[in-house]
């Protein structure tokens, strides 16, 4: 019963980290990746396809993507931007 736990929770735990390593890789580290777009399916001929299987894509072309859907959604992602919000807020005094 003990052995039949623990096996169970082993691969529970690897599937966990499996996903989780999934999802660190799609993080955004200031530069664009492939990995940025694992997730991203577009309809091909009536099929839902990872859009990293369409084609070879650049760093160039993948930011164009990621800054051309951020601007869409209203989702602030340039660090001017970005500082320019953070420096609304009063500092803190030590």
């Amino acid at each position: 019963m003990i052995n039949t736990v623990k096996m169970d929770v082993e691969e529970r735990m690897s599937k966990t980290l499996a996903v989780l390593r999934s999802d660190l890789a799609t993080i955004r580290t200031g530069v664009a990746s492939p990995s940025l777009l694992d997730k991203v399916t577009v309809d091909y001929y009536g099929a839902p396809t990872p859009i990293n299987q369409m084609a070879n894509m650049r760093s160039a072309e993948l930011y164009e993507i990621f800054d051309r859907e951020c601007e869409k959604h209203g989702v602030m992602h340039k660090p001017d931007e970005i500082f320019r919000y953070l420096q609304t807020f009063p500092q803190k005094q030590k």
